[in-house]
């Protein structure tokens, strides 16, 4: 019996996959690498403003439920991943099968939330690994949110040149 995987799906998990590895190497890799004072940066940019500092955080849960039981935290979490799995799995199943840019972006999107989930449930928070130095605290990420972010851009763009060229086939028509 042979399985047939369609290119968008291997598109899909391909980004997915990647994500996931590379993340979850880079914050192994920085908690490895932690120094006896933790807020020694590894290494800067940007004359400091961009410092890789690794530190185990619920960067957005700790502002939205700040005294909230820890098993409510997760709980929220849970809920929310399978919101974002939800509506990826109804985005995916809405692309053309040729459209393997956007099965790519997702997979950016999806692989990142997975990597940061596998944080909360097996490490106990998220693992930010660079710090935007700045207004309060600084802005904290790692690279799960960054490839969220890159496959949200990806998505955007693809889906305003989709519409600037279905656009510019109806007036083509109209104007024949």
């Amino acid at each position: 019996m042979t399985v047939q995987v369609s290119a968008k799906l291997c598109w899909l998990l391909t980004g997915g996959s990647v994500v996931v590895l590379l993340d979850q190497l880079a914050k192994a890799e920085m908690l490895a690498g932690l120094r006896a004072d933790p807020a020694t940066p590894i290494f800067s940019l940007l004359d400091g403003r961009l410092s890789f500092i690794p530190t185990q955080s619920f960067t957005l849960v700790a502002g939205l439920m700040a005294g909230w039981p820890r098993p409510g935290q997760i709980a929220l979490v849970g809920l929310v991943a399978a919101g974002v799995a939800a509506v990826g799995s109804g985005f995916y199943r809405g692309l053309a099968p040729g459209e393997s840019m956007n099965a790519f972006a997702l997979g950016l999107v999806l692989g990142g939330v997975v990597g940061n989930l596998a944080d909360v449930f097996f490490r106990g928070a998220a693992v930010e690994v660079a710090r935007f130095a700045g207004a309060d605290a600084g802005l904290r990420f790692n690279f799960a949110d960054g490839f969220i972010v890159l496959g949200i851009v990806i998505l955007a763009v693809e889906l305003l040149v989709a519409e600037g060229a279905l656009r510019a086939r109806l007036t083509r028509r109209r104007d024949e």
